[in-house]
């Protein structure tokens, strides 16, 4: 049945969220959300099931994100982004280099050169090379098709539109 293996899915998150909670490795939701701006587009999503530490599991309406992945950036040492390929050999910066990108993309750095307003969440996952961070885009492209009529990345930064 997929709901089981969509369920186990889930069921191995929380598992690995109440472990990250007992080491101390996140905050709260409560304390996220006291540090986020008011005035960020964050996409609408229902709450399925809420725990007593605060873990919430949520469904998401549709929404799009830009992403890079670590890997993407580490190939890019062309100009002015010598400098911050070179970062990416430092693990605890690497982070902050992808994060540069994908900022760089929706202040206007991108072919159009059309800045975007900031938005939440900001996603990561994976490991190494192959870890990836994604930005969620404006609402303007998140319904049916409309990723593609976001500003393109420009070619040489490694960074690909998505809907979720």
């Amino acid at each position: 049945m997929s709901n089981n293996s969509e369920y186990k899915g889930i069921s191995d998150m929380l598992t690995e969220a109440q472990r990250d909670a007992k080491v101390g490795n996140i905050i709260s939701a409560d304390e996220m959300l006291k540090r986020t701006p008011s005035d960020l587009e964050t996409p609408k999503y229902r709450v399925l099931a809420s725990r007593k530490n605060g873990l919430e599991i949520r469904r998401n309406e549709q929404f799009s994100v830009c992403s890079v992945t670590m890997k993407e950036l580490s190939g890019n040492t062309s100009g002015s982004d010598k400098e911050s390929a070179a970062k990416l050999s430092n693990p605890q910066l690497s982070g902050a280099t992808s994060f540069g990108a994908l900022a760089g993309y929706l202040f206007g750095k991108n072919e159009q050169s059309k800045a975007m307003k900031m938005t939440t969440p900001v996603f990561t996952e994976g490991e190494g090379d192959l870890k990836k961070m994604s930005f969620v885009l404006p609402s303007d492209y998140w319904t049916d098709g409309s990723v593609n009529e976001a500003p393109k990345p420009l070619s040489d930064i490694g960074k690909r539109r998505n809907e979720v």
